[in-house]
């Protein structure tokens, strides 16, 4: 119960304080119905620290530019500027060589931005985050993924033991492969 709080809590607050010159989920175009094709956080040495929302690909290039640019004591590789960001991915720029590095958004900020688990990745806690999934369920898929490999499709969750096609119908769209 005390995790919905806090979670309704930042959305709220991520709704009402959208980084400047994102397309957030909150903006016109989610309004409109459209999810962001990539959302990405931005931490260290720049402008302005948040996490960014695009409708189209984009580098990292283009996530530091809507982030207002480096700070003079950024360091951080050329050729990771041209690198494509994962949805739900966080970069974060050190001042020291080889301080920048790549990693992923928080479980609670990914679900908040409609960032979808990966069912062949996300571990049980991060599953606890997706509607319909309990610590039951989740423990359920993580285990079965174990057993069969990993899922083949999405559709494969209804072979997991507590998972109907109601409970498929809820969770469905928190999920990807």
């Amino acid at each position: 119960m005390l995790c919905l709080v806090i979670g309704l809590l930042a959305l709220l607050c991520y709704r009402s304080k959208l980084p400047a010159g994102s397309d957030a989920p909150g903006s016109h175009a989610a309004a409109a119905g459209r999810r962001p094709r990539l959302v990405v956080e931005i931490s260290g040495a720049v402008a302005r620290p948040g996490v960014y929302c695009f409708f189209h690909e984009a580098d990292w290039a283009a996530v530091i530019r809507a982030a207002g640019g480096l700070k003079k004591k950024a360091c951080m590789p050329r050729d990771m500027l041209t690198t494509v960001p994962l949805n739900g991915s966080m970069l974060a720029i050190g001042a020291a060589p080889a301080s920048s590095r790549v990693t992923q958004m928080d479980p609670a900020k990914r679900f908040l931005y409609f960032v979808p688990f990966g069912i062949n990745r996300a571990s049980a806690e991060e599953l606890l985050l997706v509607p319909g999934i309990g610590e039951t369920t989740a423990r359920a898929i993580v285990s079965y993924r174990q057993r069969q490999g990993g899922f083949a499709r999405l559709e494969s969750l209804l072979d997991v033991p507590g998972i109907g096609r109601h409970t498929f119908e809820k969770m469905k769209d928190h999920l990807t492969l």
